[in-house]
């Protein structure tokens, strides 16, 4: 079966990876893509195959599964204009998902040596691929149970890993000081005594966790782009969770904001102008690939949405005039509206400590379709530090005087009482 050249150029222009390139490299780049004819159930490539073709969508329904331990996971269902196979033009690796027809079709095929025969004329597609390809593995690894019924991800995406760093500097500044004081504690101003050990083993394990927490709270932030919205998920570790989200419908404009340190280390704000706000999509790493790919699926979802209408429209017009079916030169258009999100509920019966500390010191949590949430854990710090100080100083004293460091003070029934007074 073969597809005419233009309808083949049509497709790459409103391809993502591809749509940005001027039409002479569009023209071009076409001619080097075959057609591939495919039946219901073809199992396209499997996993541990080798990565030699990239595929574009031409005509029908293609899933990409994943093997689990015990299971096969669907993780996207695509449909006409949509690519798959991307890692084949990037790396060497063996396939490590499964590509299965759902149903017959056409698939457009960019081989790798082709590829890399006009690879030089197509600036930026090296970028565009790596973002694809890192996005469609994460998207397999990363838990996403808030994702709707035939949507998927497009594009995944963490914070530059220089924000990283700049979380961690604290943390290792501090652990550097409270080392240097202990050795000073040790060696110079009080060898005898046990405060550089203390100091020790009391500041860096502190340090080491809070550098843990910085690296797990880094972790948590996501950008997602799926066929259907623009989500930021930001998470603080043990606190709150936060998922900012539009729908593709909604967005007027997607723009870059850069600051010193993201043009000296190459990240950037992806700003995204919607009807219901801006979502800013914060020190994201390719921000300038990542804002044209979701600028091209905003006017994939566009387009997607203008024949929808169209076809409702045609629905309702055929309801109106009462045409019945069969009459000639009519047409009934099967539309198919998207199912609502189901609910999601958790079932699993939580532990003994999962159950005590899960709500603990966190703000904001739902349950039932319910909001709550509850007082900053600063206002607890706020009320709570001096008792809590008083309650280590004496600790801290009666632990001196036992030692012996303290023997100067007298056991006394005041200060037993007094320590006692502030215990209680």
């Amino acid at each position: 079966m073969r597809i005419e050249t233009s309808e083949i150029i049509t497709l790459l222009s409103q391809t993502p990876i591809f749509g940005y390139l001027d039409p002479g490299r569009i023209n071009r780049l076409a001619g080097l893509f075959k057609t591939v004819p495919y039946r219901k159930g073809d199992v396209l490539f499997s996993v541990g195959d080798d990565s030699e073709e990239l595929f574009i969508l031409c005509e029908g329904k293609v899933a990409l599964e994943v093997d689990r331990r015990k299971s096969t996971q669907r993780f996207t269902t695509l449909h006409r204009g949509d690519f798959f196979g991307e890692e084949a033009l990037l790396v060497d690796d063996p396939r490590y998902y499964r590509a299965v027809a759902l149903e017959d079709g056409i698939l457009l095929s960019l081989n790798v040596d082709d590829y890399l025969y006009i690879y030089a004329e197509l600036p930026g597609i090296e970028e565009m691929l790596d973002v694809s390809v890192h996005s469609r593995k994460r998207a397999t690894e990363v838990q996403m149970p808030w994702l709707g019924q035939d949507e998927f991800v497009h594009v995944i995406s963490r914070k530059h890993p220089a924000m990283l760093w700049v979380k961690l500097s604290l943390p290792l500044l501090v652990g550097m000081i409270l080392l240097v004081l202990s050795l000073l504690l040790l060696l110079l101003w009080m060898s005898g005594r046990p405060y550089g050990w203390i100091t020790l083993g009391i500041g860096l394990p502190v340090s080491f966790f809070w550098a843990v927490w910085e690296l797990y709270d880094w972790r948590n932030d996501y950008f997602v782009l799926t066929n259907k919205r623009v989500v930021w998920i930001e998470k603080v570790a043990m606190v709150y969770d936060s998922r900012r989200e539009a729908p593709l419908r909604t967005i007027m404009s997607v723009g870059l904001q850069k600051s010193r340190l993201g043009s000296l280390f190459g990240f950037a704000d992806v700003v995204v102008l919607t009807y219901v706000g801006t979502i800013r999509l914060q020190d994201l790493p390719k921000a300038d690939t990542i804002a044209t790919l979701v600028e091209a699926y905003w006017h994939k979802a566009e387009d997607h949405n203008r024949r929808e209408e169209a076809e409702i429209m045609a629905e309702k017009l055929h309801e109106k005039l009462d045409f019945p079916e069969g009459t000639a030169g009519t047409t009934r258009a099967s539309v198919t509206r998207p199912a609502p999100i189901p609910e999601l509920l958790d079932t699993r019966e939580p532990g003994f400590f999962q159950w005590l500390f899960r709500d603990f010191i966190r703000l904001r949590y739902e349950q039932s379709g319910a909001i709550t949430y509850r007082k900053h854990w600063f206002v607890l710090i706020q009320k709570t530090w001096l008792p809590v100080l008083l309650i280590a100083a004496a600790v801290a004293a009666i632990v001196a005087r036992l030692s012996g460091s303290l023997a100067f003070v007298p056991l006394t029934p005041g200060l037993v009482g007094a320590s006692v007074f502030i215990f209680v």
